[in-house]
């Protein structure tokens, strides 16, 4: 039995590229594992950023382009099934935003399987970021897992949906699991 469970995890490796406390991956561990069980954070890596000064929201796609092929040069996608990076938050006009990208749905256990968000304790303003943070690295890595945006009310994969973090208690809509599980399942992983 224990080899059949060992089998059916999909095992996601962190790479923190910026001071992010190890609460932001915990956190986001038990909010994707909400999302399906089967997913967990098996192995969480830290190291300097290569490409600090792509730090602009313009620049986040080919962030993620590049911090996905520096991973494959250094063999960090080897052994899971996918990688999520936290980076720096991004700054446009003085302001700092929390968000993230995703290469694409459904791509876990595939070399483009790479998804990325950022981290910030708080804003400009100093209102508290802490929540918005975990909540973008778990919509990110969800959509490497499959789940596509939910508009139907406030969810954690409403295409706006840091916008509600300070005002719900947001969850995964069943949409999402429903996408996930068929993913995974897609992919002999589930």
């Amino acid at each position: 039995m224990i080899a059949f469970l060992l089998s059916t995890l999909v095992s996601v490796r962190v790479i923190v590229l910026t001071s992010a406390p190890a609460s932001l991956v915990q956190n986001t561990a038990i909010i994707t594992q909400l999302l399906n069980p089967s997913i967990r954070i098996t192995d969480v890596r830290y190291y300097k950023d290569p490409y600090p000064q792509l730090n602009k929201i313009s620049y986040q796609i080919d962030r993620l382009q590049n911090l996905s092929e520096w991973a494959r040069r250094k063999r960090l996608n080897k052994n899971v099934d996918a990688v999520h990076f936290v980076v720096s938050p991004m700054n446009d006009g003085g302001y700092l935003f929390v968000g993230g990208l995703a290469r694409g749905y459904c791509k876990v256990a595939s070399r483009l399987s790479f998804s990325m968000s950022n981290y910030s304790p708080y804003n400009v303003f100093g209102a508290p970021r802490y929540a918005h943070s975990v909540f973008s690295a778990a919509h990110e890595v969800a959509h490497i897992m499959g789940a596509n945006h939910n508009n139907e009310y406030p969810n954690i994969m409403h295409a706006a949906a840091l916008q509600f973090v300070d005002r719900y208690a947001l969850g995964w809509a069943q949409q999402s699991k429903n996408e996930v599980a068929t993913c995974l399942r897609s992919k002999g992983l589930k």
